[in-house]
């Protein structure tokens, strides 16, 4: 009898230990410890969250920022974003980039991208502020 009990007993602790297991997700950061993120509305803070931001730069030298970001009330947002590139000395590099709109679904992972116009670009800011929608 036991050794009919011991194969049901390892198949319920296996399907005991991976019901537990949680999926891996992307880390984010609330945006009062994000340096590199600017909000226009305070209001965001509660709304939206970042992620790491990965840095890259293409075959001629231009650097590439791209932002994790996600809604967190359960709400839809439109907001727009801009990114501010930096040069060595900090100072903005112009001309600046325009605000590029964007929709953030309910509580999914998106991204915000955009390149630089300049190679002496070595760092960003990102601008966000609400949409007029």
């Amino acid at each position: 009898m036991q050794s009919r009990l011991r194969p049901l007993m390892l198949g319920l602790a296996a399907m005991l230990v991976a019901g537990c297991h949680k999926p891996i997700e992307p880390r984010y950061e609330s945006t009062s410890s994000y340096g590199k993120v600017t909000l226009s509305d305070m209001r965001l803070r509660d709304q939206i969250v970042f992620g790491d931001a990965q840095l890259t730069r293409n075959e001629v030298g231009l650097l590439r920022m791209t932002q994790p970001v996600r809604e967190r009330k359960g709400r839809s947002i439109w907001i727009e974003y801009r990114v501010i590139w930096l040069d060595e000395s900090r100072q903005p590099i112009h001309p600046q980039m325009t605000w590029r709109a964007k929709r953030l679904e309910s509580a999914q992972p998106d991204y915000l991208a955009a390149s630089a116009t300049s190679t002496r670009a070595i760092d960003y800011r990102l601008e966000v502020r609400r949409a007029d929608r």
